[in-house]
């Protein structure tokens, strides 16, 4: 019995694949929230990267009707905020597993943080903001309650 019990505990600590994900809880909600802030450019076809959208020399080619700045933004405590050209909407998100789900604006958005895939979110394929777009002036998004001025 003893070493049931132990592989059935050691299979369900493994359950989140993704490697931005953590089991931080917001403090009386019970709802999963990224332990940091963390951000997430959205990917407009037919362009490779973020930045070759915002570059194109052609705006008709562009297949999003907002653009190519879009930003989706989890702040640890909960918020949530989805930059559209110059609109930006916040909401609230929760985790489950490796999907984002999120109300922003009164529409849900889901985010699956493994592969990308988003739905509701202005373009179908969004990749981990390492390079800090949410901070200049194309991609900047939403404050964080504790983000410094």
């Amino acid at each position: 019995m003893k070493r049931v019990a132990v592989a059935v505990i050691a299979a369900a600590g493994c359950t989140t694949t993704s490697p931005l994900l953590d089991d931080h809880r917001q403090p009386g909600s019970g709802a999963a929230t990224f332990a940091q802030d963390t951000y997430f450019t959205g990917v407009v076809a037919p362009y490779p990267t973020p930045e070759a959208c915002v570059a194109a020399a052609n705006p008709a080619e562009i297949t999003s009707l907002y653009g190519c700045e879009l930003e989706l933004a989890f702040c640890a405590g909960g918020m949530a905020g989805l930059r559209q050209h110059d609109i930006v909407t916040e909401g609230t998100y929760r985790i489950d597993g490796d999907i984002v789900d999120a109300t922003l604006g009164g529409i849900a958005v889901t985010l699956d943080t493994r592969t990308g895939a988003a739905t509701n979110a202005m373009t179908d394929t969004y990749i981990p903001d390492t390079a800090e777009r949410w901070m200049t002036w194309d991609f900047d998004v939403i404050t964080c309650p504790d983000d410094q001025p």
